[in-house]
């Protein structure tokens, strides 16, 4: 059975970032280059992994604690 739209192709992009933790500003670029990399593919949609920017709220948790040393 044809479904509504036979003829219809979809693009996805998938993506393993190499992701650390307390690396906000990293982890954010690398998700936005991966991001730039799928829609120049042509991508409808996009699939990263689970927790991609992964403590988020992190980094109010660590700031009352002091930097790391």
């Amino acid at each position: 059975m044809a479904g509504k739209y036979p003829d219809t192709v979809v693009t996805v992009a998938t993506c393993a970032l190499n992701q650390w933790a307390l690396d906000f500003e990293g982890n954010l670029a690398r998700t936005r280059a991966s991001i730039e990399l799928a829609k120049n593919a042509g991508a409808g949609f996009r699939v990263g992994p689970e927790l991609e920017l992964r403590c988020a709220a992190c980094s109010a948790a660590a700031s009352e604690y002091g930097p790391l040393r």
